[in-house]
């Protein structure tokens, strides 16, 4: 990818051809940070969720490749500025750029809204995570407060919301038809529906390839996760540009994770 990013820039077809989820939100740069150590076969936590970037080659090798990139001027700057990875993705829908990592959903816009995308209507060409093929992958949940004056009702709203209340996954299969955002049920895939409307956006059998490949990590229910999220954005993006070195920027994630806990 980089090879052919730097060729397309000297042969002047892209300025700046990559353009990677580096934006400063929770579902940005550190999403995009796990998933390339993951796929340099990098641990970021250990079993007791403690920062051992600075300990795992796999992660010094992805911060050089973003160093690398971002000195050649591979990357248009501007996505460091970007506060949410919609921001980042909309960006692709100008055909400036060849190469993109986000959110998958995030095709279906690229791909599927000519009124938005130059890009579409054109199926997405994505490809597996090189390396061991790993990728950062969470979720988000639905919670009843303990408090809940009505349980019995909070308990079927949030199956209604969150599962298969009345084993059709309506609320899923909304989600999925309407913004292409995915869940963990694979049999939701299996849906007539579902595999129409996806076939006009994306590869969904090497997506729920890719789905095998998620990783997940232990610390987002840490209580000190969601600060040092925060706080650690601006340690990494200072390795992209360069103003730090590698091994004192991830020296800095674990400095950072330890003082929090």
């Amino acid at each position: 990818m980089v090879e052919h990013c730097t060729k397309l820039k000297k042969d002047k077809i892209s300025d700046t051809p990559f353009l990677p989820n580096w934006n400063n939100s929770p579902s940005g740069t550190m999403p995009q940070f796990m998933s390339d150590c993951f796929s340099e076969g990098a641990q970021v936590f250990d079993a007791k969720n403690r920062v051992i970037a600075d300990q795992e080659p796999g992660a010094a090798k992805a911060m050089e490749r973003w160093q690398k990139v971002y000195k050649a001027d591979l990357v248009n700057p501007e996505v460091l500025t970007k506060t949410s990875s919609t921001d980042t993705h909309r960006l692709f829908w100008t055909g400036r750029y060849a190469y993109h990592t986000n959110h998958s959903y995030y095709l279906k816009t690229i791909a599927a809204e000519p009124e938005n995308s130059k890009l579409a209507p054109k199926k997405a060409k994505m490809a597996m995570y090189p390396g061991t093929g790993q990728t950062y992958m969470w979720t988000d949940s639905y919670v009843v407060n303990a408090k809940s004056k009505n349980l019995e009702d909070a308990w079927k709203l949030t199956r209604f919301l969150g599962g298969n209340l009345n084993g059709d996954w309506y609320v899923q299969r909304q989600w999925c038809l309407i913004s292409g955002l995915d869940n963990p049920y694979p049999e939701m895939y299996d849906h007539a529906e579902i595999i129409s409307s996806y076939d006009k956006w994306i590869d969904l059998k090497l997506l729920r390839e890719q789905y095998k490949k998620g990783k997940v990590i232990a610390a987002y229910k840490e209580p000190w996760y969601g600060e040092y999220d925060t706080k650690a954005v601006a340690i990494v993006h200072n390795i992209i540009r360069g103003a730090t070195a590698v091994p004192k920027g991830l020296k800095d994630l674990a400095a950072l994770q330890k003082s929090l806990a």
